[in-house]
């Protein structure tokens, strides 16, 4: 009877048979399908759905995960709870692992619903929360993210289940306290006070570990360093003594960056870094293995070891490539292009760098400031002002992460100040100075030219002196070879311009010290540059000529990677010196 059925179909051509050794059949067209399958009743439609998935079940046992995503369909439609939840989790796993986040998404949310409905113990439910909230926030959906950890807290009160209260308020920690688009520090320390409070009087060791390291990201992130530190090394004795690997894991990799390198203490940055590094590679954990190599190449940049630095952000850019972390992507374009510019390779910088703000823009994070900042700085560095100054507007908003908003800021000031408003570029450049004494002990790039610039036009020598002896002295005794010979320049331009020619020739002589022994092309050209003026002015002519050859020889590898509409502009802003 139904082989009678299919013939008088296929005879119509609503069907065709696919394979003439196999009964397997085809609609010709989708609206075919769609019409036949609305025609069902529900009971009779969930009904072949339900025996679709048990057979599934029973002729291919040994495919269970490669079929978990068509089992959740087929039992979603037969309305079987128990099922989705369990083969829901399991596609979703599968989905996770090859980072298909949508899918993941897809599969997480069906199988919580179910859970829900079937009110699941605590830990499944956590655990789904959990999932599917990290695949959103892999996906830059913080408020979906945020929705998703709202459930769980709302099943707390429903269920006056104080461990669902817990695992919520920890979730929604981290996302308030680290830069994600939802970053609100002062809400993150309320939430991270409740949590601590209620995990010690549940016992909750492993609870109280992650809190601190969520007090560690808040202050970090909040220019609290010394707090940082503390909250980080609380966490981490209390991670190793319950042998809570990944929580060790991720305490290392923040306290590193966030408390031990924002502290100045650069060597035990150094050591967590590389520590967490291992641990990620080990618990294959590629979103944290990616953030890890990011910071760590970071701290090698500032450190001076270009190499190394490049190789890290080659291997984050790599991960994050793999598992579509824009967060990531933007992180290490950035460096790379700033890699690029130390070597004298500024037209493959200024690629690196535009392609960098493109993707930190989509993520509303604080990602998009520091891409922002330095693409805004390398513009600058072309010609292209206008353009620069457009897109350092995102600094002229608050921005509550002093490691981000100190460089940001300086660069909106230093662009307003090469359009000629000086005045308002130093109130700006006043914004940019830590708003709590001892906040930041040293700056980045941006800063230091700006204060330079600003302060030298505005004709305070001695206080650009002062500046730039202070920032050199932290420099090095936070063992960051970076910036040291750029502090020098102005400080040996403030000491020409006050007569102090020995003094002047000193730090010249440094910066050359320094930026020859990083590699950094960028810098050593200014050093000639400005070198070259102060033995002028000295009547040495054959040393002013030498430095001089020096400095077109660098100024004309420079230029050469550049597209040809910015040679010019760079050469004479660089004759200019």
């Amino acid at each position: 009877m139904l082989t009678q059925s299919l013939t008088r179909l296929e005879t119509t051509e609503l069907i065709r048979r696919l394979d003439e050794l196999d009964v397997s059949y085809l609609f010709k067209h989708a609206l075919v399908q769609d019409t036949a399958y609305a025609s069902l009743l529900k009971q009779e439609r969930k009904r072949l759905h339900r025996a679709i998935g048990e057979t599934l079940e029973r002729e291919y046992p040994n495919a269970l995960i490669e079929n978990a995503a068509l089992l959740t369909k087929h039992f979603l439609e037969a309305g079987d709870d128990a099922k989705i939840l369990e083969y829901g989790t399991c596609a979703g796993d599968a989905e996770a692992r090859v980072f298909a986040k949508a899918e993941a998404i897809e599969h997480y949310r069906a199988a919580l619903d179910a859970a829900l409905r079937l009110e699941a113990e605590r830990e499944t439910i956590i655990a789904l929360v959990t999932k599917l909230g990290r695949m959103y926030e892999l996906r830059d959906e913080y408020t979906n993210a945020l929705d998703t950890y709202a459930r769980l807290s709302e099943l707390a009160r429903t269920r006056n289940d104080s461990h669902l209260e817990l695992a919520a308020l920890m979730l929604q920690a981290t996302l308030r306290a680290t830069p994600t688009a939802v970053f609100e520090p002062r809400l993150g320390r309320e939430i991270c006070d409740r949590a601590l409070a209620l995990a010690r009087e549940l016992n909750d060791g492993e609870a109280e570990a992650k809190i601190l390291w969520n007090l560690l990201l808040v202050n970090g992130f909040t220019g609290n360093h010394r707090a940082a530190v503390e909250y980080g090394e609380q966490s981490l004795a209390l991670a190793r003594k319950l042998n809570l690997k990944t929580q060790i894991a991720y305490t290392l990799n923040d306290i590193g960056n966030y408390g031990y390198f924002a502290d100045g203490q650069t060597e035990k940055s150094r050591a967590a870094l590389t520590e967490a590094r291992a641990l990620w590679r080990e618990l294959e954990i590629l979103p944290m293995l990616g953030d890890n190599l990011n910071n760590s190449g970071i701290l090698e940049y500032v450190r001076g070891d270009y190499t190394l630095a490049r190789a890290l952000s080659d291997e984050a850019l790599e991960i994050s490539e793999r598992i579509g972390s824009m967060w990531g992507q933007g992180l290490a374009r950035t460096f790379r292009g700033l890699h690029n510019a130390e070597r004298g390779d500024y037209g493959a910088a200024l690629v690196e760098l535009q392609r960098a703000y493109e993707i930190a823009r989509q993520t509303g994070t604080g990602i998009a400031i520091i891409a922002s900042t330095n693409l805004a700085l390398a513009d600058s560095v072309v010609g292209e002002i206008e353009l620069g100054y457009e897109i350092i507007q995102i600094a002229d908003h608050d921005i509550e992460i002093p490691l981000y908003r100190a460089p940001a800021k300086a660069a909106l000031a230093y662009l307003t100040f090469l359009r000629g408003d000086v005045e308002r570029a130093e109130k700006i450049l006043q914004d940019a100075h830590p708003r709590v004494q001892g906040q930041l002990e040293f700056s980045y790039l941006p800063s230091i030219i700006a204060e330079g610039e600003i302060g030298l036009a505005r004709g305070r020598a001695t206080q650009v002196v002062e500046y730039t002896e202070t920032l050199a002295t932290n420099l090095i005794q936070f063992g960051i070879q970076n910036f040291i010979a750029d502090a020098d320049i102005y400080r040996g331009r403030a000491l020409t311009m006050l007569a102090r020619f020995d003094d002047a020739r000193a730090a010249f002589e440094r910066a050359h010290t320094y930026a020859t022994r990083i590699g950094s092309q960028r810098v050593l050209w200014q050093i000639y540059a400005h070198w070259s003026k102060l033995e002028r002015a000295q009547n040495n002519l054959e040393r002013a000529a030498e430095l001089e050859s020096h400095a077109r020889a660098l100024m004309d590898s420079i230029a050469i990677t550049l597209p040809e509409k910015f040679r010019t502009y760079f050469l004479q802003i660089a004759n200019s010196q």
